[in-house]
Order: C-alpha cells, then structure tokens, then sequence
C-alpha cells in the first residue's frame, strides 16, 4: 500500500508539472491577442498558437485515460521520421513564451535543419520544453539561451545552455531524481518540485539515449540529449 501510495503521488506530480508549461504558454498568448488593438496576423497567430497548444492539452489528458485505463506506468512512443530543425523550431517557439516572462532571450540554431532522425515528435519536444523551462529558472533576466541541434555520427545531439549561476558540484550526481530540487553555483535555491529533469530523463531512456546536465566553463549550464538515429524505446 506504501507503494501504492507513492506511485500515486509521483503520478500525480508529474500531471501537475506537465499540465504547468502549456497552461503558462496559453496565458501568455492570450495576453498577446487581448493587448491593445494589435495587428490582424499577430492576432492570428497568437489564436493559432492558442489553438495548437489547446490540441496538445488534450493530447495530454487522452494520455492521462489511457494512463488510466492500463496498469502499465508508461504509455508507449510512437516513433517517426522527424526533422531535427522542425523539432528544435517547434520547441523554441513555445519556450519563448517561457522566457518572455523574465525577458530572457531565446536563440536556436541546428546543423544541418534537414536531417531526419527516428523519434517520437511530441515526446522529444516536452523533452527540450522541459529543458527550457528549467534554464528559464537558472537565469538572470536579460540574459540569454541558446538552443543548438545537430548530427554527430550516429546519434542526434540538442543542448540548451544557459548564463545562469550553474549548478552547484554536489548536486550534479542528483538533478535527474524524482524531487531533486538543488541549488545553484551561488547557492540560491531552485524553484519547483524537482519533477521535470526526471520526466526528461525517462523520455530520453525511452529512446534508448542519454541526457546530462553539466556546468559551462564560461558560466551557466549546459542541458545535453543524444538520441540514437535509429530509436527504440528501452527494455
């Protein structure tokens, strides 16, 4: 029952996590469409945005039935030739909405934009929203994130870095268990329930990578997914 009451728990926290970023991403388009008069394609885009994370919403919650409906605690991937570019753009958008709220500045840049890798599209990118969004918390306003993506050998390799304080040493061997919550190079404190590295972590296992979080030689830190080109969800 202990068991139990604890996978309940950290089910329930993932949920609570999950359902945070898009609901924030939300708010923040509707604050663009509801300021001021407003140009007609802004406002079309920002309803558009609106609309394509309402559909990821509900992608979300039938996830949660299916969830629910099985004994299982993961629900499978569904793998698919993807554009490393597309994912990457598709992550930044949505991260800038994260960033907006502290004024950070969001770059992305991938090398080569075409190349195709097996994945799961949806799940890869909650994966890097995941990153994002935990670099937004590492950083100083004004400062800025960059995004890159690109082949190396066999494996396709994103990295978020940040200009943040970095993450204090004895916490690295840490920041992927379920309600880690560390502290920065400078000692403050992180923010949240320690649940989102975690959620990353099973994401990118899943496909049979690796992720890692280290601190950058010239400040910050640098989030790392590698994900093998042909992806297989792990045993």
């Amino acid at each position: 029952m202990r068991d139990l009451d604890q996978r309940r728990g950290q089910f329930l926290a993932d949920v609570s996590h999950e359902l945070r970023t898009p609901l924030t991403i939300l708010r923040g388009e509707a604050d663009v469409a509801l300021r001021g008069p407003g140009d007609a394609g802004d406002l079309r885009l920002a309803l558009e945005r609106i609309q394509g994370e309402a559909a990821e919403l509900g992608l979300l919650i039938d996830d949660l039935l299916a969830f629910a409906r099985t004994a299982q605690d993961d629900l499978p991937l569904q793998f698919e030739q993807i554009r490393l570019g597309d994912l990457v753009e598709a992550a930044a958008q949505d991260g800038e909405m994260l960033c907006a709220t502290r004024e950070i500045r969001l770059t992305a840049k991938v090398e080569p934009p075409g190349f195709e890798f097996t994945a799961d599209f949806r799940r890869l990118k909650q994966a890097l929203i995941i990153g994002i969004d935990n670099a937004v918390k590492q950083s100083p306003p004004g400062s800025a994130i960059a995004i890159t993506g690109r082949h190396d050998g066999d494996v396709a390799e994103l990295a978020i870095c940040d200009e943040g304080s970095g993450i204090a040493e004895a916490d690295l061997p840490h920041v992927f268990e379920r309600f880690f919550r560390g502290h920065g190079a400078d000692g403050s404190s992180r923010d949240g329930i320690g649940i989102g590295l975690a959620v990353a972590r099973d994401i990118v296992e899943r496909h049979g990578g690796q992720i890692g979080l280290a601190n950058r030689p010239e400040g910050g830190a640098v989030l790392t997914i590698r994900v093998p080109l042909q992806g297989k969800i792990a045993a």
